[in-house]
């Protein structure tokens, strides 16, 4: 029982005393590991030969049982930079950080936005999960209703908000990339009675998770109908008004309205790397501008990538310079099925209101979307490879699932490296994981007959770090 400081003045004071005083204690927050790369993308990493289950629940059953004698199940090899070192490392511990949530007040709060966040990534591995065996299936075209695809691209977007370093950074007043939103953010906070940047990263966090993608698309472009978007493209790179509801919006229209799906398959004998950057990575130049592509490995074989608008092969505007390493890439853009015609008139698709009304309604969720599959060249997949591996840093960590294939993909690499930077910081460690590989295969066929081409020049990529209120100048379409 606490002890009583003060006497009770009255019999309800009392009452609420002891009220307080046998009450439980709130239940501490247990620690979490929570992954920043999906763990259904980490165990398409496990080398060959790893066990496979017919289900999810098998899966965890079997996974109980092995740790209940000491054993991890499932493990990938991991080769971490900071100590060189390279080793088999279990899923559940790695490409993550501890207690994302370390900072909430309420465990409660906690355990639900876990919890919401759980469902969505359920959803989200069931569409990536289509992908997958579309292409297992020698189908070269994905097809996806509107409701698979928004869950998929909000997934993909609240992966990027809910890093770990996102939370202390996205809505502090004083981080040099929230200059112009300075005194947006403070008037935010202070009208939802938040006392830290991590409470207000919370309070979004909440939004976007309870706010279904149509409605979060609908509140964001009340701003567009209001303000313009060159209005509003401006006040993003100036001064936000303080008075702007859910700004925050803003990055997820973006986002979701600014970019479109491409699926790109790694060469037959080649495999894409996974790195601590490769789920979210933004790559390339338009006009000087990053925000070209954003890269997102989802397997050895597949990279989904969102294309910047300005980049579609029918829309492109005349004059339009890109820098990037994917120039000779064919972009494939989607094609739409809309299940209702008949409320598509020609005054609908012409009024860009009308049809983003349409778009979100709920007349629109089995409109179906087709994106073709294309199969990279072996040039090609070592450019996006390139890509992974310089951005990788002298921090981070990277992953395969056969050593056989990414060893000529390596010492491709070291022949042509892309920065004097990399160069005095990553090389070497490149270099010692090279070292270790050939000391594994040694005595196997000769890795170097693998498919890698010679090295080239290329141009590099721009990797480039999004903020809440950072996008660029797009048309508002269909892009799905």
């Amino acid at each position: 029982m606490p002890e009583f400081k003060n006497s009770p003045s009255s019999i309800h004071d009392l009452s609420t005393t002891m009220s307080a005083a046998i009450s439980p204690s709130p239940i501490p927050l247990k620690d979490q590991y929570h992954h920043y790369i999906p763990r259904f993308v980490l165990r398409r990493y496990q080398p060959e030969g790893a066990p496979q289950f017919a289900s999810a629940k098998k899966r965890n059953q079997a996974i109980q049982q092995a740790r209940k004698k000491g054993n991890e199940l499932e493990k990938i090899y991991v080769y971490d930079f900071p100590s060189e070192s390279f080793d088999t490392l279990p899923i559940a511990k790695t490409y993550g950080t501890q207690n994302l949530y370390r900072d909430v007040k309420d465990p409660e709060d906690a355990n639900y936005l876990e919890e919401k966040f759980s469902t969505l990534e359920n959803t989200a591995a069931e569409v990536i999960n289509i992908v997958h065996k579309t292409i297992e299936n020698g189908t070269g075209i994905v097809t996806l209703k509107r409701s698979q695809a928004d869950s998929l691209r909000k997934f993909l977007f609240l992966m990027h908000y809910r890093l770990d370093n996102l939370s202390k950074t996205y809505f502090d007043k004083n981080h040099p990339d929230n200059a112009p939103a300075r005194d947006w953010i403070a008037k935010f906070v202070k009208d939802h009675g938040l006392a830290t940047d991590v409470e207000a990263w919370i309070y979004g966090l909440r939004y976007f998770l309870d706010t279904p993608h149509s409605q979060i698309i609908q509140d964001a472009y009340k701003h567009v109908e209001k303000w313009g978007i060159t209005a509003l493209s401006k006040m993003m790179s100036t001064r936000v008004d303080p008075d702007v509801e859910n700004f925050y919006t803003i990055a997820y229209f973006g986002h979701a309205r600014s970019r479109f799906l491409c699926i790109w398959e790694a060469a037959d004998g080649m495999e894409f790397v996974l790195t601590n950057v490769s789920f979210g990575l933004w790559e390339g130049l338009i006009m000087g501008v990053g925000g070209a592509h954003r890269l997102f490995t989802i397997s050895p074989r597949i990279v989904l990538v969102l294309v910047h608008t300005f980049l579609r092969p029918d829309r492109r505007p005349p004059g339009i310079h890109l820098d990037s390493n994917f120039k000779d890439i064919p972009l494939n853009t989607p094609i739409s099925n809309y299940r209702d015609g008949s409320l598509l008139t020609d005054d609908v698709t012409d009024d860009v209101t009308a049809f983003m009304k349409y778009t979100t309604s709920p007349a629109a969720a089995n409109d179906e979307f087709y994106y073709r599959v294309t199969k990279l060249s072996p040039n090609q997949t070592f450019e996006v490879n390139r890509v992974f591996l310089k951005n990788v840093g002298p921090e981070g960590r990277l992953t395969f699932s056969s050593k056989e294939k990414v060893l000529p993909t390596l010492r491709r690499y070291l022949e042509d490296p892309p920065t004097f930077n990399d160069v005095q910081h990553t090389i070497p460690k490149f270099k010692k994981l090279v070292s270790y590989l050939s000391a594994d295969l040694t005595g196997s066929r000769d890795p170097s007959s693998a498919a890698v081409p010679p090295a080239q020049a290329s141009l590099e990529s721009s990797s480039t770090k999004s903020s809440m209120y950072s996008f660029l100048n797009s048309p508002i379409a269909e892009e799905i």
